[in-house]
C-alpha cells in the first residue's frame, strides 16, 4: 500500500499542483513580512503666512478729464502734456473780462451793504449827539472831497483812456496806409487773396474812418478821410466830453482788430522787396501793441467807475446815517440787503469759475486738446489729469479667494519692469461689494494703494500681488500633504516607537500658502510623521 502511495504522489498530475501551491504559500509568507517605505519629517515650529496671489494693474489714485462748464471762446492755456501742476492752478479759461467785472461790482456792493448795516446798528445814543452833530459837519465836508477826489481820479482816467484810442486810430489809419501800397501793387486781379483784400480793407475802412466802398481807396483818399471812430476820437478830445467813452473805446478796438485781420491776410510773395516784408511785419507789430494798451485803458477805466461809484455811494450812505438813526425794521431790511449782496457775489463768482478752469489736486497733464481762440462747447473735455505720485493696483479677486482678504491687508508687490528681486509694499484700500464677471469667473474689484512713493512706478505697469491675509508664528507646523482626510477626520500617519506606522487624529489651523499647515493639536514638537508611503 505504502508503494502505491509513493507511485501517486511521483505522478505529475499530483507533483506540479504540490509545488505550485508551496511557491504561493511562500510568497504570501514573505509579503506578509515586508513593511511599507516612507519618507517622514521630525515635526517643529515656525511661522506660517496665508496669501492671495494676483496679477493686476498699476493706476493713477486721482484721474480726471475736466471741461469748462459752459461754452464760449478759449483766452488763454497755461500748461501743455507732461506739465506738473499743483491743486487750483488754472490750466485754462475762456474770455471773461465782463464776468470779472461783474464779481467786482458785486463784492464792492455786498462791502458797502455790510458797512452800511454795521454803522446802522452802532445807533446813537442821547449824550452822543451834540458829537454826532460835529461829526456830521465833518462827514459833509469829507464827502464833499470824496467826490472831488472821485470826480479827479475818473477825469485822469479818461484822459489817459481817449489819449491811448487816438494813438490806436493812428497806428491803425497808418497800417491802412502802409497796407494800401502793397495791395495797389500786388494784389489788384480777381484772385481769391486779392478779393479777400478788398472786401477786408473796405470792413476795416468803415469802422475806423467812416468811409463806404473803401476796399479799392488809395492811400491818399484813405489819407483825406478822418470819420468814423478815428473823428469821434478826435471830437471828444476837442471837447473833453467823455460820456459813453467806454463805448468809443469798444468800437476803437474793435476797428483796430478788423484792421489787424485784413494786415494779417495779405499774402507774403516772393515778388516784394525786404523792405515791403519789413514794413508788414512792423505793422503787425504795432497794431498788436496798441491794441493791447487800448483793452488795457479800457478795463482801467472800467475798473475806477466802479471804486468811484463805491466811494461816493459809501460817503452818502455814511452822510445819511449821521442825519437820523435806524429802526428795528430798517436795520433788518438792511441785513436782507446784506445776504442779497451776498448771493450776488456767489452767483456772479459761479459763473466766472465755470469759465476757469483748475486743477483739482496735484498732479501730471496727460491731454490737452484746446488752442487760444477756438470755441468750446460747454462739457467737452479738453484737458486730462493724473496725479503726479500716488498709485495704486487694480486686480480682480475670484470669489475663492475674497472671503480670506480685507481691507488694510498688507502686501508684496512686483512689478514685471523690474523682475522679482524688485519690492514694493502696498495696502488694501477698497473691496467692492457687487461681483465683475472676468472671464466668465465671478471676480470682486480690490484697489490697494502703494505705501511709499516711488519714481520707479508708473502707470500702466504689470503688478504681481501677494496679499498677505494671515499669519501664525512660531506654532507646530507640518506640510499639508502630510494631512489625509479618512471618515470624515483628518489624521497625520506617525511611526511608532517599534517602527510600525499608527494613525493619529489632528486639529488644524491656518493653511499657508508655502504648502505648510498649522497643527492646534494632535502632535507634538518631536514626533516623526509621515509624509509620503508607499505600501510594498
Amino acid at each position: 500500500m505504502a508503494k502505491k502511495t509513493f507511485k501517486f504522489i511521483k505522478k505529475p498530475k499530483f507533483f506540479i499542483p504540490a509545488i505550485i501551491i508551496v511557491v504561493i504559500l511562500i510568497l504570501i509568507l514573505s509579503n506578509g513580512n515586508k513593511k511599507p517605505t516612507y519618507e517622514s519629517i521630525i515635526i517643529g515650529r515656525g511661522d506660517i503666512k496665508q496669501e492671495v496671489s494676483a496679477t493686476g494693474r498699476v493706476k493713477p489714485v486721482e484721474s480726471v478729464d475736466l471741461a469748462f462748464e459752459k461754452s464760449g471762446k478759449v483766452s488763454t492755456i497755461d500748461v501743455k502734456i507732461g506739465d506738473k501742476v499743483e491743486v487750483g492752478k488754472i490750466l485754462a479759461s475762456l474770455d471773461n473780462q465782463e464776468l470779472q467785472a461783474q464779481v467786482l461790482q458785486a463784492q464792492a456792493n455786498l462791502e458797502v451793504a455790510e458797512a452800511k448795516l454795521s454803522e446802522m446798528k452802532k445807533g446813537t445814543r442821547p449824550e452822543e449827539i451834540q458829537a454826532a452833530e460835529t461829526r456830521l459837519t465833518n462827514a459833509q465836508v469829507s464827502f464833499t472831497n470824496a467826490q472831488n477826489k472821485a470826480v479827479a481820479d475818473l477825469e485822469s482816467a479818461n484822459i489817459s483812456a481817449v489819449n491811448a484810442g487816438q494813438a490806436g486810430v493812428t497806428v491803425a489809419k497808418n497800417t491802412l496806409l502802409t497796407l494800401t501800397d502793397i495791395q495797389l501793387k500786388y494784389f489788384t486781379d480777381n484772385s481769391f487773396e486779392s478779393q479777400n483784400l478788398v472786401n477786408l480793407k473796405a470792413v476795416a475802412i468803415k469802422l475806423l474812418l467812416g468811409a463806404d466802398n473803401g476796399g479799392t481807396m488809395t492811400a491818399s483818399s484813405i489819407g483825406a478821410l478822418n470819420e468814423g471812430v478815428f473823428g469821434v476820437i478826435q471830437n471828444i478830445i476837442n471837447t473833453k466830453n467823455y460820456f459813453n467813452l467806454e463805448l468809443v473805446l469798444n468800437d476803437v478796438i474793435n476797428a483796430m482788430q478788423k484792421v489787424r485781420d485784413t494786415l494779417n491776410a495779405v499774402p507774403i510773395s516772393s515778388a516784394m522787396t525786404t523792405i515791403e516784408k519789413t514794413s508788414l511785419a512792423t505793422e503787425k507789430t504795432s497794431v498788436e501793441t496798441y491794441l493791447t494798451s487800448v483793452s488795457s485803458k479800457k478795463e482801467i477805466l472800467i475798473g475806477q467807475k466802479i471804486i468811484n461809484d463805491v466811494n461816493i455811494a459809501a460817503a452818502q450812505d455814511n452822510l445819511a446815517l449821521k442825519k437820523a438813526g435806524y429802526t428795528t425794521e430798517q436795520i433788518q431790511a438792511q441785513e436782507a440787503q446784506v445776504k442779497s449782496s451776498e448771493a450776488n457775489v456767489l452767483t456772479y463768482q459761479a459763473q466766472l469759475s465755470k469759465s476757469i478752469i483748475r486743477a483739482p489736486f496735484n498732479g501730471i497733464i496727460t491731454k490737452q486738446d484746446a488752442k487760444v481762440g477756438e470755441i468750446i462747447t460747454a462739457n467737452i473735455a479738453i484737458i486730462s489729469l493724473i496725479s503726479d505720485k500716488k498709485f495704486e493696483v487694480e486686480v480682480n479677486i475670484p470669489e475663492s479667494d475674497v472671503a480670506k482678504i480685507k481691507i488694510n491687508n498688507t502686501a508684496t508687490i512686483t512689478l514685471d519692469a523690474y523682475g522679482d528681486d524688485v519690492k514694493f509694499q502696498a495696502q488694501v484700500v477698497s473691496i467692492e461689494p457687487a461681483e465683475t464677471i472676468f472671464e466668465g469667473i465671478a471676480t470682486y474689484k480690490t484697489k490697494l494703494n502703494f505705501i511709499t512713493d516711488d519714481e520707479r512706478i508708473k502707470s500702466g505697469m504689470t503688478a504681481n500681488i501677494d496679499i498677505l491675509t494671515n499669519e501664525r508664528k512660531d506654532v507646530v507646523i507640518v506640510p499639508q500633504r502630510a494631512v489625509i482626510q479618512k471618515d470624515g477626520d483628518r489624521i497625520v500617519r506617525m511611526v511608532g516607537i517599534d517602527g510600525e506606522v499608527i494613525e493619529r487624529k489632528v486639529e488644524i489651523g491656518l493653511k499657508g500658502s508655502d504648502g505648510n499647515v498649522e497643527i492646534i493639536s494632535g502632535i507634538n514638537v518631536g514626533d516623526e510623521v509621515i509624509v509620503f508611503m508607499k505600501e510594498n
